[in-house]
């Protein structure tokens, strides 16, 4: 038997984020709308991914465009943990796994719940790209659990005075502790930060090039559904 899969030759989306330190919002807006609408895909088709990082995001193809900023054809992957739901829309999943930094509250809890646990991911990678680091990050996993169970989502590095609040208010829409007030990804879709025009955009809100690459303290690992 022989296997034939799409290539995507620029990599993954971690390795390019690393090499840049960070998006910029122009640059995430695209990814994040790519990102949003393969996954409300997936939930049309009742799938949940569960898996949702840096890591499974592709990039099949780069370009640059008049002002500098990249335009990334993205693909997701890894359907490893992905699950198709029984039932439609209102079943539920209980078992923990994922990978810790982008894991949503009810997950770590060992709540019920459902698809809303990728928008949480979805916002936890929007933050990465924003800002290259992650929005919860702690010195043991105990300790990470804790601070993402709470959700205080936080604008203190001096790079957030740059982003523009549109996009601060996005976060906080998928980084909603209770997965019952977290926008959908269809909702995300039809976010203003997203609609506009970019050009209608950039006359209300800042924006900025990227910077160099800072270093990171934390790790990433896997957990087996």
């Amino acid at each position: 038997m022989f296997l034939v899969m799409e290539l995507c030759e620029d990599g993954e989306l971690k390795e390019i984020l690393h090499r840049k330190g960070c998006f910029t919002e122009n640059e995430t807006r695209h990814i994040i709308q790519s990102l949003a609408s393969a996954i409300a895909y997936l939930h049309k088709k009742d799938i949940v991914h569960r898996d949702l990082k840096l890591e499974n995001i592709l990039v099949k193809s780069s370009e640059t465009d008049e002002e500098n900023e990249m335009k990334l054809n993205i693909k997701v992957t890894d359907f490893g943990l992905a699950v198709q739901k029984a039932g439609g829309s209102e079943s539920m999943f209980q078992s923990t796994c994922g990978t810790p930094t982008y894991m949503a509250p009810e997950v770590i809890s060992a709540h019920d719940y459902s698809q809303q646990c990728d928008i949480w991911s979805i916002g936890v990678i929007m933050y990465m790209l924003l800002c290259g680091d992650p929005p919860f990050i702690a010195s043991s996993e105990e300790k990470l659990f804790e601070l993402i169970k709470k959700g205080e989502l936080h604008f203190i590095n001096p790079i957030w005075q740059t982003v523009s609040e549109a996009a601060k208010h996005v976060l906080q829409l998928l980084l909603r502790v209770d997965p019952a007030h977290r926008i959908t990804a269809n909702e995300l879709l039809d976010n203003l930060w997203i609609t506009v025009k970019l050009m209608h955009l950039a006359l209300q809100f800042p924006t900025r090039k990227s910077q160099p690459p800072v270093p990171r303290n934390y790790t990433v690992t896997s957990y087996p559904a």
